[in-house]
């Protein structure tokens, strides 16, 4: 699975300029959109994505990104639908450093469902029973 964190402004290279005090080559793509050249990020990512579908054209990819609704979470959704793969890929809203761990740590093993259903929210009676 082929992780992509986007956000608007510098979050997404800050978390993988984190990322890089635990692992020397994370396997992460940061893509950041930074005002007033949104266009830049939008080629960036979808750079960054056929990169990826040429070296495996099945790879599903986990975008994450910092809000919903934003910029960064726009263009990506409008990619994703553009190229097709909304089926092989999963776009998470809310990203922080224990959240890119932890769906790092399950790259290579873990599904889009899997991964959805982690951060999906528990039902409220279910959290406070």
């Amino acid at each position: 699975m082929k992780i992509i964190l986007v956000s608007n402004g510098s979050l997404a290279q800050s978390l993988m300029d984190s990322m890089k005090n635990y692992f020397s080559r994370p396997e992460l793509t940061a893509v950041c959109f930074q005002s007033p050249n949104w266009q830049k990020g939008r080629q960036e990512l979808a750079q960054a994505i056929e990169a990826a579908r040429q070296k495996n054209p099945q790879e599903d990819f986990l975008i994450l990104c910092d809000i919903f609704g934003s910029t960064a979470f726009i263009e990506a959704a409008v990619l994703l639908e553009k190229l097709g793969l909304r089926r092989q890929s999963l776009l998470l809203c809310g990203m922080n450093l224990p959240m890119v761990f932890k769906l790092y740590g399950l790259r290579d093993t873990a599904t889009l469902d899997l991964c959805q259903s982690i951060y999906e929210e528990e039902p409220l009676q279910q959290r406070y029973a």
